[in-house]
């Protein structure tokens, strides 16, 4: 029997499949209450596919982006296209500018999906953010540069029992990390705590990002999902009272604005000041040599 869907939906980047109410997409990803468009946010950024279907009529419409859709939605609508005998089927998808193509059988549909597929296969789908966590140890082991910054700040960390010195700007100057340092305070209640300070380099939001963002919660960033998913490693930070290290391949993205991939090690580490304060330290390098594959790979 036919699966019976409304007749707006969206499918998720693993062909899951949900009406397009932003109440449903806030489900799926953990974020309620979004301030913005979640739904576009999911078509333009997260490989999702958004359908309109009229059963009686025989007419299906699919949109998505193909430099961003994910396998799992495709497959997805590869098996939709199969379900029924449908009499019309139009694609719209943004190829380095929209356009629409319309067919009258689903064979032909779905291998006009296969070649727009094939055509960015270089381009497939990567999550929006992925954090695979090692053990902070591993720093000494890797050896890369960026890699050595990170312990010296590991080894700070544990030289002063995590209790922030005097000099500690003067060392970590030193080190060479304070372009790529972000300071937190770590009262939680909130959120994820609020920006202290933010270094010159993180000019992802902006030029005036890293003076403008201090004082400001750490949700409070552009690219609301990027946010959420990054401040949970700060909660697992701030509540175990121990370092975390990871390495990262997330996108960012500003409103209107395509997505901006970004590969980095990242190391949070908890400190207490002067006057008993908690504060969390994130500091990271941006570098390709992270254990993520570059291109995921197919089940």
């Amino acid at each position: 029997m036919p699966l019976e869907l409304p007749e707006r939906a969206l499918i998720d980047e693993q062909g899951r499949l949900c009406e397009a109410l932003p109440e449903a997409v806030e489900m799926l990803l953990d974020y309620p209450d979004a301030d913005f468009d979640i739904t576009a946010y999911a078509v333009r950024n997260l490989g999702w596919i958004e359908i309109s279907m009229d059963r009686p009529a025989g007419r299906i419409e699919a949109k998505f982006r193909s430099l961003t859709v994910s396998f799992g939605a495709v497959s997805a609508l590869y098996a939709l296209l199969s379900d029924s005998d449908w009499k019309t089927i139009r694609f719209e998808y943004d190829l380095f500018g929209w356009m629409t193509e319309t067919y009258e059988d689903s064979g032909r549909a779905c291998a006009a999906l296969h070649v727009v597929v094939q055509s960015v296969i270089k381009f497939f789908h990567h999550p929006p953010y992925t954090a695979v966590e090692k053990n902070p140890a591993s720093l000494r082991e890797e050896g890369a540069g960026g890699s050595k910054m990170l312990a010296s700040v590991l080894d700070l960390w544990r030289e002063h029992g995590g209790r922030i010195p005097e000099d500690l700007t003067a060392k970590l100057r030193d080190i060479g990390i304070l372009p790529r340092l972000v300071l937190v305070d770590a009262d939680i209640s909130a959120g994820a705590g609020r920006f202290q300070y933010i270094g010159s380099a993180f000019t992802m939001y902006g030029e005036r990002w890293p003076h403008e963002a201090v004082g400001r919660s750490f949700l409070e960033q552009p690219d609301k999902i990027y946010a959420a998913r990054a401040a949970e490693s700060c909660r697992k930070a701030i509540g175990s009272s121990a370092p975390w290290y990871a390495h990262i391949d997330a996108c960012i993205t500003m409103p209107e604005q395509e997505a901006r991939r970004s590969r980095y090690k990242c190391l949070k580490t908890p400190w207490t000041n002067s006057r008993g304060d908690r504060v969390l330290m994130i500091t990271s390098v941006l570098t390709p040599d992270v254990d993520i594959p570059l291109v995921p790979r197919a089940a």
